[in-house]
């Protein structure tokens, strides 16, 4: 009954914490504005930060750190004809009074076992349903706290508005417009060096917390970090979870127009959410580069059921790569080729087959003698044949969907 109490009250005192830390929250209405002898002591306090003795300014520095929370309003506004000294003393105690604050939060909402009391952070219960309530989600939520405080009241701010409406549609442009921004501001800073963990994901959970379409610059962003910055957090412990599940968030509502790069970060990542996009670049409306992502992503991440999708390209022959004997890895250089070397070929219908084989549950290698399991992808090179073995391939391959479709016409 006692340990119950007490958890009570410091659950009660980390929400005053939450109020002086989080102004715009709607707690603060429940919390007594400070006394008028505190804030006229406050306001005393403030005056003599640039007085003449150094000692004097130290000493009320110290006290308005001791006074805390109910100090920092007077310090975020100090008088408008203050000086240089006292508006640089006002705003360095202001931000040690919100770290000291935000510092306390952070341990009542760590301890905390149950995950469910956001104890005055915005945006905690989305965050929550979308990687989980564990100590690591907990860790990743902080540093978003404490570096993107914005971008998380305005994801509140539309999680608390259900239904659809004008007050809902402007609340989804305001943190739309917001993200945007902030992808700017990202995208000018990774020129020089890498965002903190609390920006970069800041970010992407604003992304993924829209329920309408990224805008591209975010999604270009974003996509530009999952092959930088992002990689670092990938082998952090705990934070992996956390991550793939934003970016699986995300990637459906990504611009279609950076498919190619959404569908290798899923498939190195292995995020199934990006089937859909796969799925809609399969045809030869796109370059052979996305088309082949795509049937890597479909073999992935689909199903039996997506066999149906890939046969209509089992007749394609259009060249997808093209390899000579002996021919390096790209971006390494090779030996001077000859001009007998031979030529080995990829096509669209060995992707298909290929990926629909392993749908079946099915080996390749009936069919594509150098295709290797350990891969676990479908590549051009493992499956390429030399030219003049070309035809013969093609006619494995109609063979091989005429007995899965029967009827199916050969020519």
């Amino acid at each position: 009954m006692f340990l119950s109490s007490v958890q009570d009250i410091l659950k009660r005192l980390a929400l005053v914490f939450a109020v002086a830390f989080f102004s715009s929250i709607s707690l603060a209405q429940e919390v007594e504005k400070p006394s008028e002898d505190i804030q006229r002591r406050v306001r005393e306090l403030i005056g003599l930060l640039d007085a003449q003795q150094f000692s004097v300014r130290e000493q009320a520095s110290l006290e308005l750190l001791e006074i805390g929370g109910p100090a920092l309003e007077l310090l975020k506004k100090p008088p408008s004809r203050a000086s240089f000294e006292l508006r640089q003393r006002a705003k360095v105690v202001h931000q040690q009074i919100e770290s000291r604050i935000f510092d306390e939060l952070s341990r009542s909402f760590l301890l905390d076992a149950s995950g469910k009391d956001s104890y005055g952070l915005p945006g905690w219960e989305t965050f929550s349903n979308m990687v989980g309530g564990s100590r690591s989600s907990k860790l990743l939520f902080l540093q978003i706290a404490r570096d993107e405080r914005r971008l998380l009241e305005l994801v509140e701010a539309v999680s608390k508005l259900d239904r659809p409406g004008k007050e809902r549609q402007a609340a989804v442009e305001a943190l739309t417009a917001a993200a945007a921004k902030r992808a700017d501001g990202i995208d000018q800073q990774l020129l020089r060096h890498y965002p903190t963990i609390g920006e970069s994901m800041g970010l992407l959970f604003a992304a993924a917390a829209l329920d309408t379409n990224t805008p591209v610059e975010v999604s270009e962003v974003l996509t530009r970090m999952a092959n930088s910055s992002f990689h670092g957090y990938m082998h952090k412990q705990g934070y992996q979870d956390c991550l793939r599940k934003l970016l699986s968030c995300w990637i459906p509502k990504a611009n279609v127009a950076l498919a190619p790069e959404l569908m290798r970060i899923a498939l190195n990542w292995d995020l199934s959410t990006v089937l859909p996009t796969a799925r809609s670049h399969l045809s030869d409306n796109f370059d052979v580069y996305t088309r082949e992502l795509a049937f890597q992503c479909v073999a992935q991440f689909g199903t039996a059921s997506d066999v149906e999708v890939l046969v209509p390209y089992l007749d394609e022959i259009t060249i997808v790569e093209e390899f000579l004997d002996n021919d390096p890895p790209p971006g390494i250089p090779g030996e001077t080729r000859m001009p007998d070397q031979q030529r080995s070929i990829t096509r669209v219908n060995d992707l298909a087959a290929a990926s629909a084989m392993l749908l079946l549950g099915e080996d390749p290698r009936r069919i594509f003698p150098n295709y290797s399991s350990l891969l676990l992808r479908v590549t051009p090179r493992v499956l390429a044949v030399r030219e003049q073995d070309s035809p013969k391939q093609i006619a494995l391959i109609r063979a091989w969907a005429t007995a899965l479709v029967p009827g199916r016409n050969e020519s």
